[in-house]
């Protein structure tokens, strides 16, 4: 039987699913583009017309998801009639911690790679995450957010990094033996403790 013709944005979710799969199977110089298509049944060649190479489809892969998450709270921060700091603090937290323990595996390979000195030299995966992270985070001055009052970048780097360090270091802070808190249970508490700090005085 002739399988339906499949449309381009059909074929780009296929490879990037199939990326994000052979990439979390084998990590990064495990992974190869030819068994990447074999996986969305393409030819090698439509990775090379979308992506251009290996690393764009990585970026695309797993880059595109923490700029969506971010993309997303900024427009949410910024339109007070849409939500609570409240709620957008929950859907940040949600969010980011639900694509920290998604692609855990590719994530600590990264920073072992970089703390070991096998990363790329420039343009590996965590500059492209981190130049996500720093619309939120900020490098600058103080940053005004409708609700709350005006917080600085510590205040900032300290709410990611709390968010992505249980998710990343689950397993170091929860040992086997100890029962773990629900997730959903550690959002409800890291979100309290945000928002503590961001209603606090100065």
């Amino acid at each position: 039987m002739k399988r339906p013709r499949r449309t381009s944005t059909d074929v780009r979710e296929l490879l990037l699913r199939a990326a994000r799969d052979e990439f979390l199977a084998k990590g990064y110089a495990g992974a190869t583009t030819k068994a990447i298509a074999a996986r969305a049944e393409v030819s090698e060649t439509v990775i090379f017309n979308q992506f251009q190479d290996k690393p764009g489809l990585f970026t695309a892969a797993f880059v595109a998801p923490f700029a969506e998450v971010v993309t997303e709270y900024l427009e949410a921060r910024n339109d007070v009639a849409r939500s609570s700091p409240q709620q957008r603090v929950e859907r940040f937290v949600d969010h980011l911690s639900r694509l920290a323990r998604e692609y855990r595996p590719i994530l600590i390979s990264a920073i072992a790679q970089r703390l070991d000195g096998t990363a790329p030299p420039t343009d590996d995966l965590l500059d492209h995450v981190s130049a996500e992270l720093q619309k939120v985070l900020g490098l600058g001055e103080l940053t005004e957010i409708p609700g709350v009052r005006p917080v600085g970048p510590a205040t900032r780097a300290s709410a990611a990094a709390m968010v992505l360090g249980m998710a990343l270091l689950d397993d170091l802070i929860f040992p086997r033996d100890t029962r773990r808190p629900s997730d959903s249970k550690l959002a409800a508490e890291m979100t309290t403790t945000i928002l503590c700090r961001l209603r606090a005085p100065g």
